[in-house]
């Protein structure tokens, strides 16, 4: 009996401490009077999900002590954390040993003192190892952007700094230019005002040898305002001279300021890549190459916006039957500016990307030099041919579309750019030629377009009919809407000469540029037809041929006759 009694008493006394460890959690008692309660502000670290056994688990407060205790709560269970596995660091840390690897979920907990005072409820989160990487890789991702931030805003600083000291520079360098142009006319009014008192003492002594030896009154006075001019030009020459020092000196000071700022400048420029360097290596390679794709991505987006704008231009070009020389030198320039926007899309892509990666290439292009671009792998000819190449585009000696012989070169101009030239021939081969190597242009569309007809026609026939009819045949083309806008003139020159089997009259056409062989073609099938419907020979040439038969054996001094014979 009494120890079923014993028994019920343990019960009862349990069932009272977790009624009063409940209520500690959920409301915490009075400050007393004895000392201040406890304050937990944070848990480090956050316990991880899968931990097999216990871990430490730091508490981060103020207001601990050796005997503080620590209660844990999951839901409705309560975990009193025993004082062997409790640790008093210091006054502001404990450590609890506990194992709260349940899976994802949120703890409770509660820091009571010795003498009873329970700090504030506070909370912490069981979080997979994933998440943990994850927020550990967001702060190092957090703190990497903020040293780029800072980087950022020091190289900015820096490059600031450096534009100011270029302007110093500048500054002090046209103050020593002036310092030294004035320097050079004081130099010539010292010179002068040191002459003309040297002058002056010469004067003076030969004005006192005089009035020594005559002891007249008025040389001595003569001799006294010789001497106070004298006087005056000594003090002048001083002032002068004095004036020099002083620009000398400020112009040795200005060159040794310009000296001064030049070191300042390229210790900047030395900081300045340095802080570049130091943002792209605070940077993963992750980050770099993200940045370079996005770099990538946006040169691409250009160049396709560039290179559709110029073929929609290109295209409404091409359905104009009538090709004009603004619109074909626009063309020109047009593909011209197409050709330097890639190159210039390909240099600024290539040197953010390589700029991303901490390689500063200012450096390697002012050590090459135009000079070495010159002379190394043959650039000399690029040189050449970009040089003349300028030249072609602003004097404008041809432009796409027209019909140029360059050399032993004849076709149409397809394209133009500082490197070279494209043609294409009557048989559709592509030309190129660099703008190097090109001497002497001949270009047959240059403004209008021109065309001789020489039409030969029998003896027989009349002249002034002939011309009549070929003027008659031209004007008619003028009156037919295609050729009329096509053709600008007509010329009729005459008989031009006489021919073995024809006589030749001569006529010419004035085009529009490069129409003239289409308006030429057109007229000497229409002249034909003409000359046929009105029986206007055209001549061509005939011979007339003897030939002999061979001597018979029999009879070698008879031959028959010639025959004749007609071949056309």
């Amino acid at each position: 009996m009494g120890y079923w009694r014993i028994l019920l008493l343990i019960a009862i006394f349990l069932t009272m401490a977790n009624s009063q460890a409940e209520e500690s959690l959920t409301s915490p008692k009075a400050v007393t009077k004895a000392g201040t309660s406890p304050t937990v502000t944070a848990v480090k670290p956050n316990p991880v999900i899968g931990a097999q056994q216990r871990q430490w688990i730091r508490i981060i407060g103020s207001g601990f002590s050796s005997g503080s205790r620590v209660t844990l709560q999951l839901g409705e269970r309560i975990f009193p954390i025993p004082p062997e596995r409790t640790k008093w660091l210091n006054d502001e840390e404990l450590a609890i040993y506990a194992n709260v690897s349940t899976g994802p979920s949120t703890w409770k907990g509660q820091v009571t003192h010795p003498d009873g005072q329970n700090s504030a409820p506070f909370s912490f989160k069981v979080k997979p190892p994933a998440a943990i990487g994850q927020e550990k890789q967001a702060v190092e991702a957090q703190g990497r952007k903020a040293e780029v931030e800072t980087l950022e805003k020091k190289a900015e600083e820096t490059n600031g700094k450096i534009e100011q000291a270029k302007k110093a520079a500048e500054k002090a360098k046209r103050e020593a230019t002036q310092a030294a142009t004035g320097k050079a006319a004081l130099q010539k009014e010292v010179e002068k005002k040191a002459q003309a008192a040297m002058a002056a003492k010469q004067q003076l002594e030969a004005a006192k040898a005089k009035a020594q030896a005559t002891g007249d009154f008025a040389d001595q006075e003569d001799v006294e305002k010789l001497a106070q001019a004298a006087e005056k030009l000594e003090q002048a020459a001083a002032t002068e001279k004095k004036r020099l020092a002083a620009l000398e000196a400020k112009e040795q000071a200005a060159q040794e300021k310009a000296t001064v700022t030049e070191t300042e400048i390229e210790k900047l420029r030395q900081e300045f890549a340095e802080l570049r360097k130091q943002r792209a290596a605070s940077r993963t390679f992750l980050e770099k190459a993200t940045t370079a794709a996005w770099i990538i991505l946006v040169a691409l987006i250009v160049w396709f916006l560039k290179r559709l704008a110029v073929n929609r231009f290109e295209s409404a070009a091409a359905k104009k039957e009538e090709v004009q020389e603004g619109s074909s030198r626009l063309r020109t320039l047009v593909l011209l500016l197409n050709w330097l926007g890639t190159i210039l899309i390909i240099l600024t892509a290539g040197y953010l990307i390589l700029d991303e990666f901490g390689i500063n290439m200012a450096p390697v292009l002012a050590s090459v030099g135009i000079v070495g671009l010159a002379l190394g792998f043959g650039g000399q000819y690029l040189i050449r041919d970009i040089i003349n190449g300028i030249f072609i585009l602003i004097e404008g000696q041809y432009n796409v579309n027209d019909i140029v012989q360059i050399g032993e070169f004849v076709g149409i101009v397809e394209r133009v750019n500082l490197r070279h030239t494209q043609l294409r021939d009557l048989e559709g081969r592509a030309i190129y030629i660099p703008n190097g190597e090109i001497k002497t242009v001949v270009n047959f569309t240059k403004g209008y377009g021109r065309m001789v007809l020489d039409i030969g026609v029998a003896y027989k026939e009349n002249v002034d009919q002939v011309m009549e009819v070929m003027k008659a045949v031209a004007e008619e083309m003028r009156q037919i809407t295609k050729y009329g806008r096509l053709i600008k003139e007509f010329e009729m020159f005459g008989l031009e000469n006489f021919g073995e089997s024809a006589i030749t009259i001569r006529c010419r056409f004035k085009t529009l540029a490069s129409k003239q062989w289409e308006v030429a073609r057109e007229y000497r099938r229409r002249l034909k037809n003409r000359f046929d419907e009105l029986g206007i020979e055209i001549p061509f040439p005939q011979r007339t041929l003897n030939w002999r038969t061979p001597p018979q054996p029999h009879d070698t001094d008879e031959f028959e006759q010639p025959r004749n014979a007609v071949i056309s």
